[in-house]
């Protein structure tokens, strides 16, 4: 009886001390992931206070709705939370042609995964997000811990609407015998995935070394995910909250063609990019800054001087025909005088029509299943 006493008291007074020390075992656990940008080489903490899309709803609604609806804001999707745009109830079977390794793509318990059979083994691993807005292919990494990650080996292609093997990965490398699902990426990696399919990246360990991003403990679930309005022009907290306050707000500044085609080649690709990239026409901003109409206008044309940044990218020839005899044949005089360098320099086969076609290449062989329009404007060779 007395023993259970003094077990009877030590439990009340263990008690209070495990309540006084479960807040801070949360707060431990429960450490705020960071927001997290890129600059250069390096991963450092974001400043700055994101408001949102919804905030800029309140004074931008149209344009924000529209852009909204573009595929830019449906690039990413988390499979724990949202169905995938790809089928997984095709049944097909990519073999690897050396291995004899069988992938599919099914769903185990509703959530989407991929299976590999090799030499008898089976591994099957669920999917974590699935990459793209469905127009030329879906990509897909899998989360194998803290800092571990997968690109797996499986794409979907819209054309010919079939699952295939991922470019790059189309032949056997060392890595899959270690890892039979893909290829590995460490923490640095899998970033980058995320910071061209998102708004905002959080993470925890955001600003400790190794500063390279190798030991960012990505929390996409905490994450802004998909392009919208504040992933080009930056958080804009600051901006909603002096409106809100009806403060005065500093007339907004105008990009420069340079800066603007230095926006979209953050994730489209400038720097860094050669001429011997094995898939150089997938950087239009690369290829159109050694075009001679960029060269030749003076720093005027951008990305924008044919695309709307707010809405999926037009897929009439002649909508672009239009835009290129725009410049090279202005309506208004003034103009005129403006762009005498090009005029004179005005296609002598055809002047109403066919722009695009013969000056643009067409790129269908640099990456399985994909067909990329070359942006370095140019009379083109046989």
């Amino acid at each position: 009886m007395s023993g259970n006493r003094r077990k009877f008291r030590w439990y009340y007074v263990a008690l209070p001390l495990l309540a006084a020390a479960f807040p801070f075992y949360l707060y431990v656990m429960a450490e705020p992931a960071k927001a997290v940008h890129r600059q250069g080489d390096q991963w450092l903490p974001d400043p700055g206070e994101y408001a949102g899309s919804a905030s800029c709803r309140e004074c931008h609604r149209e344009i924000t709705e529209h852009q909204l609806a573009s595929s830019h804001a449906r690039t990413i999707r988390d499979l724990s939370k949202t169905a995938p745009l790809a089928p997984f109830d095709t049944g097909e079977v990519v073999t690897d042609p050396l291995t004899g390794a069988r992938y599919e793509m099914i769903r185990v318990k509703g959530r989407p995964s991929l299976r590999v059979t090799v030499a008898g083994q089976q591994v099957t691993e669920p999917l974590d997000f699935e990459f793209g807005s469905g127009f030329h292919a879906m990509g897909y990494l899998i989360r194998m811990g803290e800092l571990e990650w997968v690109d797996a080996r499986l794409n979907w292609y819209r054309r010919p609407d079939a699952w295939g093997f991922t470019s790059t990965q189309e032949k056997p490398n060392a890595y899959l015998q270690q890892q039979p699902l893909g290829r590995p990426n460490d923490a640095t990696r899998a970033a980058q995935c995320f910071q061209c399919h998102s708004t905002v990246i959080r993470a925890l360990g955001v600003g400790e070394p190794p500063m390279d991003g190798s030991r960012l403990r990505l929390r996409p679930e905490k994450s802004d995910l998909n392009i919208t309005c504040e992933a080009c022009h930056g958080p804009q907290g600051r901006h909603v909250a002096e409106r809100r306050e009806r403060l005065p707000v500093p007339p907004r500044s105008h990009w420069s063609a340079d800066e603007m085609n230095q926006v979209c080649g953050r994730c489209h690709g400038l720097g860094g990019i050669s001429e011997s990239h094995p898939v150089v026409s997938r950087f239009q901003p690369y290829g159109l800054s050694r075009s001679a109409c960029f060269l030749g206008s003076g720093g005027r044309l951008n990305c924008v001087s044919c695309h709307d940044p707010h809405a999926d990218a037009v897929r009439d020839p002649a909508f672009y025909d239009a835009r290129c005899i725009g410049c090279h044949v202005p309506p208004q005089r003034a103009e005129q005088a403006r762009y005498a360098d090009l005029r004179a320099k005005l296609c002598p086969v055809n002047r109403e029509k066919g722009c695009t076609g013969c000056h643009m290449a067409v790129d269908e062989k640099s990456m399985p299943h994909i067909r990329f329009t070359d942006h370095q404007i140019r009379v083109l060779r046989k």
